[in-house]
């Protein structure tokens, strides 16, 4: 029997469709150029993306400070054919233009005359109907200042700069109106405090429906340079035209800053004035802006620095930094001269949300170091391997309390900035440190006994090492071998295994985590190996670790930890804020459970237990599994005074007779490369009152 489609069941769908086509664009910064300034300094920053209902603009940490310049009221439809092709043309109509009358301007009649013409012209377009029932209106030039980045500007009398700056993106020969300057973009102007701390922020947008998940901000202590197009070496003959030759960069004295972005087509080759004996350190940061990026392949973007000599002659290539896929470049300068700096995508793409900073100076790098922690509580010394360090130890802060190991972080030395942080540990157990003369090699030096539980900190210092831990072993007793290296900023690889006294393998591991995950951070590789087994009976054991690649050096160390199961786990939360409706506020939460941890989590919010009450008593079941999100409903017993509030939220659990308190993360989803997904801590926890 045949059945047809009634309009009466097809209206429903339509009004759904209607319903969630009149909703707007979930609010999100796709890129920010730059990405960061110098302290001290008040400058133009570009938000690109879907952010026109921006209401704020938010910076974590203190003495960054934003203003809305340009804030379009509705971009979007900018995007959409036939009428983004037409505003096109009215943009290349009006910057032609501008640009005729530059020539003009020593020659006051002739310029009056030229406007007056330009005036009539701009009037023909604002009065212009369509010739077509269907046509699409022409915008008009008001409609264009509104809604394009840096158009504003043309209100006033704009400078070579200016003009160069909207041929460049909006007219060039590289101009593609589906990739170009995000129309719809918001313009800040930023000013960062003097006594503002050098190092990484996150920027938020504030919005009706929300904060959009951060980017990543830096400030710097040294002066900053943004790029200045045409720099690749090719010509734009309609320049010559009008005017004599575009404004280029000049050769750069170090210290500095550069800002750029690598567009379609795009190639970026900027002159270095460097001297004699300088220790050169050249670190870009790309992939460190935008660690992810949903529809393209591999999903960030690749970057590849390459130094060129005064005499164009290509002298040293980078395109990573251990792990890192942000390219760091060391380089002692021979000769003084003009050098040439040359920046691209390592797979010759580009696109807006191309955006890098590289650090170039004498800037203080950590290659290395050693020992690689100490006991919580103590008053330890550091020795440091790298260029241009100040100093070659430290001490850092290694007071607890700690619940276990804990990684800290150290961006300084002294009062200068490291361009690579140095990452270290604070101890719980007992510490064997492999003496720096004497690598182990297997067949030999004997094992180093030891008794668990034990850290080991050790180097690979020759090709090929093996070192090997001889422990003793009960039947039924679960043993873990766990490493950090690439978490602690060595080059090593690690794989782990376990065999008895017979030689017999029991168990071996290369990476934390497969493919299947979990994705916590923006790391992709997690190079750091784990193991975890049950011995099967009394006797000796092995303990071995070595890298996969085989290499070897100073920068290839590790930290061992042989011990029973230290049960742990990590909650997860998203939206990575909190945003209430009068009192209620709803939220999912994802635990991640380690090392054999099965018991009960309770959530609440420190030092406010009292104000926030959770549905379920904030409870993650002890079955709950690491697949499944809880949803939880936090009311608060009244209103919150103010419209941001920075919370802190905390998951509690007990094993035994130990207290385990760990801060929840909020996070936010990033895709990468159209399959995978990541979930991103951020730095702050807001409460958003509504």
């Amino acid at each position: 029997m045949k059945r047809e489609l009634s309009i009466l069941s097809v209206f429903p769908l339509f009004i759904l469709m209607m319903f969630f086509a009149a909703r707007p664009a979930q609010a999100q910064i796709v890129y920010v150029y730059p990405n960061g300034g110098q302290a001290g300094t008040t400058f133009e920053v570009l938000l690109g993306g879907s952010v026109g209902g921006t209401q704020k603009v938010l910076f974590s940490g203190e003495g960054i400070e934003a203003k809305i310049t340009h804030r379009p009221q509705n971009g979007s439809f900018m995007f959409q054919n036939p009428y983004a092709g037409k505003c096109a043309n009215v943009m290349r109509t009006m910057i032609q233009e501008e640009r005729r009358l530059m020539p003009l301007r020593d020659d006051p009649e002739r310029l009056e005359e030229a406007r007056r013409v330009i005036r009539l012209n701009r009037q023909k377009r604002r009065e212009a109907t369509p010739t077509k029932i269907n046509e699409v209106p022409t915008p008009s030039d008001e409609t264009v200042f509104e809604y394009a980045a840096y158009f504003h500007r043309l209100r006033e009398k704009p400078t070579q700069e200016t003009l160069q700056l909207l041929y460049y993106e909006y007219d060039g020969p590289n101009f593609d109106r589906r990739s170009s300057v995000s129309y719809g973009s918001v313009i800040l102007e930023v000013t960062i405090a003097p006594d503002a701390k050098p190092g990484l922020r996150e920027l938020y947008m504030l919005t009706q429906s929300g904060i959009t998940r951060p980017v990543w901000f830096w400030v710097s202590n040294v002066r900053e340079v943004n790029e200045i197009e045409p720099n690749e070496g090719t010509k734009w003959p309609q320049w010559e035209q009008w005017f004599k030759k575009c404004i280029e960069m000049e050769p750069q004295e170090i210290p500095f800053v550069l800002n750029g972005q690598i567009k379609p087509g795009d190639i970026d080759r900027i002159p270095l004035k460097l001297v004699e004996g300088q220790q050169l350190i050249l670190d870009m940061k790309a992939r460190s802006l935008q660690p992810f990026i949903a529809n393209a392949v591999p999903g960030w973007f690749t970057g590849l620095m390459n130094l060129f000599d005064p005499e164009g002659k290509e002298i040293k290539s980078a395109d990573s930094w251990k792990f890192s896929q942000d390219p760091l470049m060391i380089y002692r300068v021979p000769k003084s001269g003009t050098y040439t700096l040359e920046i691209r995508d390592s797979i010759f793409r580009g696109r807006n949300d191309f955006v890098y900073r590289i650090s170039i100076g004498e800037f203080p790098l950590v290659v290395s170091h050693y020992p690689l922690g100490a006991p919580v509580d103590s008053s330890a010394t550091i020795n440091l391997r790298g260029g241009n360090l100040p100093q070659k130890t430290i001490t850092p802060d290694f007071k607890g309390p700690v619940t276990y190991d804990e990684v800290r972080e150290i961006d300084m030395i002294g009062d200068q900035p490291l361009t690579r942080p140095l990452h270290y540990v604070v101890e719980t157990l007992p510490i064997y440190q492999e003496p720096l003369d004497s690598a182990q090699r297997e067949g030999k030096q004997p094992p180093v006994k030891v008794q668990i539980p034990i850290v080991a900190y050790g180097v690979i210092a020759k090709p090929n090492e093996v070192d090997v831990y001889e422990f003793q072993g009960k039947k039924g007793d679960t043993i873990v071998l766990d490493t950090k290296a690439q978490e602690i900023d060595s080059n090593l690889d690690t794989v782990v295994e376990l065999k008895d006294a017979s030689g017999k393998l029991i168990g071996t591991n290369d990476d934390r985590a497969d493919w299947k995950g979990p994705n916590i951070g923006t790391e992709v590789h997690h190079s750091d190996s784990t193991l975890m087994v049950k011995l099967p009976a009394d006797g000796t054991y092995y303990a071995r670790i070595f890298g996969s690649s085989r290499r070897s050096g100073p920068e290839y160390y590790y930290r061992l930890r042989i011990s029973p199961p230290q049960p742990d786990f990590i909650v997860c939360m998203q939206p990575c804020y909190l945003r209430f409706n009068g009192t209620n506020s709803n939220a999912s939460f994802r635990i991640f459970r380690k090392e054999g941890f099965k018991e009960e989590v309770t959530l609440s919010i420190e030092g406010k237990e009292d104000f926030f009450i959770f549905s379920g008593a904030g409870k993650i079941a002890a079955n709950a599994a690491p697949e499944e999100d809880k949803a939880f409903t936090i009311r608060s017993k009244q209103r919150m005074k103010e419209v941001l509030n920075p919370l802190d939220l905390v998951a509690t659990a007990k094993v035994g007779d130990k207290i385990i308190k760990r801060r929840v993360l909020p996070c936010t989803d990033w895709e990468q490369a159209f399959i995978w997904h990541h979930l991103v801590p951020v730095k702050i926890l807001y409460g958003i009152q509504r």
